[in-house]
């Protein structure tokens, strides 16, 4: 039942967990019960027992860390405070106590991303084991390479396994006609799946042959973050007014901006979808998942899922918070795949195919990679998100948070054969490198005003990432959100300390849809990426960071004056 080796096996808390019974001084006051949740106490805040420890006595310091962690973490109103343990007490510090144990984890085996070129991807079909259909004189050149590993019996499957491959054809076909320019083949992606670690040498074989583009290896990703009447609304405090917030709270008097109007997408593993802030007031689920893979078990990535989608949409039941766009119509896109597929790339295709999301779609992409770089930095990925805002959807996407200091996105420089070489971020760059994919690229700042670029306080040090390619920032802490502990027993927990990335990214992909509905509502149509993007970045409309960190993570969306823009653009 208990997802930590702490709280494992152990009895009264079981039944504390299942609303059994409770711990208080006088109520199972017993040292095997009492000491393990003094150390999960400890787990949360060493401070919390400064005299006594974990003693397995529930004495007065025991009670008042008990009462504190209520407040901070569960955020029980002051007057309903009282100094036991209940359930979902129980549940967080569980939750808590396993997001600090080791976790054994399956390693990451890197397959090779594959783009064939595109006029000999057009001579063979779409299925796997490719290569049994490429042409003489390519499957000679490919036998060669195979040849070189021959105990990984190569073969070339597909990149996109979950998608109609006539669907994708067509997408793309209404984009070059929308467009006139060409669209980027996605179908001329393969990937060869590896029992063994042996990729980079696999890639650099196969990027030789000459009917292939280019061969890379697959990037592991991370998720992007570190770890009105509703109640909670109060703590809510991205959504005051400006300079502080976006100004949500002075969208919601306003007609037109409950996002009832708009499509919206999150793009990662998992959510707890039965949370009392994303069902609707009768109780009934308001998130459809998408056909792009299955929904994560993981109590980390639930989490985090969860987190993201009650910043957009949480609904307004007068429980917890309020979502910037509470009537949005949302769907998930979980990206957990079977081996040999390149997952958000191949999410974002299915996205790409599914009737309803085109024009006016927010799509929130909630990944960095494993380098803490923005997620486009692969090849694959960035075309489809490319063709994404081809499609007119606006794609959101966190800027990553870099590792140390943060990432200079304007001198990265994508590695050789990998990616493209150059500096594919630099929007002065002179030669050609800059990859314009129209993304809207987010930073993430402190809550305090002036704003500046985040530097987050973990055992790892980290920042967000910067440079002229981004072009907005939102809070980056402090967050106030819904979130998962697997609970059965109250189904209603949220935090109050998301950030990174991943949660400015959904604040402003709430505003993105806040904005498209006003648009649609108003004048009948949507803004085109594009012009969404420009209002975003517009220094005249909305709040720019300290000055230290001006140029460098965009501006932060003022809805109070985006709102009145958007009406008359």
């Amino acid at each position: 039942m208990f997802l930590s080796q702490l709280f494992q096996g152990e009895p009264i808390l079981e039944a504390v967990a299942q609303n059994e019974t409770r711990i208080n001084k006088q109520l199972n006051n017993e040292f095997a019960p009492v000491n393990r949740l003094q150390r999960a106490l400890l787990v949360w805040d060493p401070d919390s027992l400064p005299r006594f420890g974990a003693d397995g006595d529930y004495g007065d310091e025991t009670a008042s860390a008990v009462t504190r962690f209520k407040q901070d973490v569960l955020v029980v109103p002051a007057d309903e405070l009282i100094a036991d343990v209940g359930p979902r007490t129980v549940w967080r510090l569980d939750e808590i106590s396993y997001g600090a144990q080791d976790h054994p984890q399956t390693p990451f085996v890197p397959k090779v991303i594959v783009k064939l070129r595109d006029e000999s991807a057009a001579q063979i079909p779409y299925e796997d084991n490719a290569q049994e259909f490429l042409p003489p004189e390519d499957r000679t050149a490919w036998d060669m390479a195979a040849g070189a590993f021959p105990d990984l019996s190569l073969t070339l499957n597909r990149a996109l396994p979950g998608v109609d491959p006539e669907a994708v054809r067509q997408w793309l076909s209404e984009n070059e006609a929308a467009h006139g320019t060409p669209s980027q083949q996605l179908l001329s992606f393969y990937v060869i799946p590896l029992p063994a670690d042996s990729s980079e040498q696999v890639a650099s074989a196969v990027d030789a042959l000459p009917f292939v583009e280019h061969a890379y290896v697959e990037q592991e990703v991370i998720p992007a973050s570190v770890t009105a009447d509703d109640p909670l609304i109060v703590g809510q405090g991205y959504l005051g007014a400006a300079p502080f917030g976006v100004d949500g709270l002075h969208t919601w008097a306003l007609p037109f901006t409950d996002g009832s109007q708009v499509r919206f997408v999150d793009v990662e593993w998992g959510w707890q979808l039965t949370h009392e802030d994303l069902i609707d007031t009768n109780g009934v689920n308001r998130v459809g998942i998408l056909p792009t893979g299955t929904v994560s078990t993981d109590s980390a990535l639930v989490n985090h899922g969860t987190n993201t989608l009650g910043i957009v949409m949480a609904t307004d039941n007068e429980k917890g918070i309020l979502g910037l766009a509470p009537n949005v119509k949302a769907s998930v896109a979980p990206v957990e795949t079977p081996a040999g597929t390149d997952a958000v790339a191949a999410a974002l295709a299915v996205v790409g195919t599914i009737p309803g999301i085109g024009a006016g779609s927010v799509v929130l992409i909630e990944q960095q990679d494993a380098q803490h770089l923005p997620i486009e930095t692969d090849l694959f990925i960035r075309l489809a998100i490319q063709e994404l805002t081809r499609k007119r959807i606006t794609v959101i996407e966190p800027a990553g948070n870099g590792l140390g200091a943060g990432n200079d996105l304007d001198t990265f420089v994508a590695p050789g054969h990998l990616f493209d070489s150059g500096r594919i971020f630099d929007r002065n760059d002179t030669t050609g490198a800059f990859f314009e994919s129209g993304a809207v690229m987010v930073a993430a700042a402190t809550s305090q005003h002036p704003h500046q670029r985040m530097r987050f306080p973990v055992a790892q040090p980290q920042a967000s990432n910067h440079g002229n390619r981004i072009d907005c920032y939102a809070w980056g802490e402090n967050i106030l959100t819904t979130a998962s502990l697997l609970d059965p027993v109250s189904n209603q927990p949220y935090r109050t300390n998301f950030g990174g990335t991943s949660g400015a990214a959904a604040i402003v992909a709430g505003v993105a849809v806040v904005l498209q509905n006003i648009r649609r509502s108003v004048q009948g149509d949507f803004l085109a990426p594009e012009q969404l993007r420009a209002l975003l970045s517009d220094r005249s409309h909305n709040t720019g960071p300290a000055p230290a960190d001006d140029g460098r993570i965009g501006v932060m969306p003022n809805l109070a004056e985006l709102e009145q823009a958007v009406r008359t653009l």
